[in-house]
């Protein structure tokens, strides 16, 4: 049991930090933050004091390293826009978030169970061959 739990972590390590990259250089890729979040008319002076304040004029080798130890520590940050703790922001969403997702999988399980239901009546058919198709697409989307 120990051995699979164990292959069952080093396993996962290799999807988180495919994610962790990708939520880094993602969020670069937007372009200058200092664009989307200081008003058109901003002086240098203030775009240089937002980079400053918030690490952006660090290399970017530098600051994926601040990054990767700030998530080490469970540490996301502030929000830019509202200046308040990420990760609170995120718990304060969590209970919307889980109810739309509770829904949202309700709905999902109603609608497979009548489509496959119509599919199991005539099998082969073409009611068959697009439940088929919408549950293998649906499948693939994630």
């Amino acid at each position: 049991m120990l051995t699979l739990l164990r292959r069952r972590a080093v396993s996962s390590v290799i999807p988180l930090l495919f994610v962790v990259l990708g939520v880094f250089f993602l969020a670069r890729l937007t372009g200058d933050p200092a664009n989307l979040y200081l008003p058109l008319s901003a002086t240098p002076e203030m775009r240089a004091e937002f980079a400053a304040r918030n690490g952006l004029d660090d290399p970017l080798i530098t600051q994926f390293g601040d990054y990767l130890a700030q998530v080490a520590h469970l540490d996301f940050g502030e929000s830019l826009r509202t200046a308040q703790p990420a990760g609170e922001a995120v718990l304060r969403a969590f209970p919307a978030t889980l109810q739309l997702a509770g829904w949202t999988m309700l709905l999902a399980l109603a609608g497979a169970v009548v489509i496959g239901s119509l599919a199991a009546y005539r099998p082969n058919s073409a009611t068959d061959r697009i439940a088929t198709f919408l549950s293998s697409t649906a499948a693939s989307v994630p």
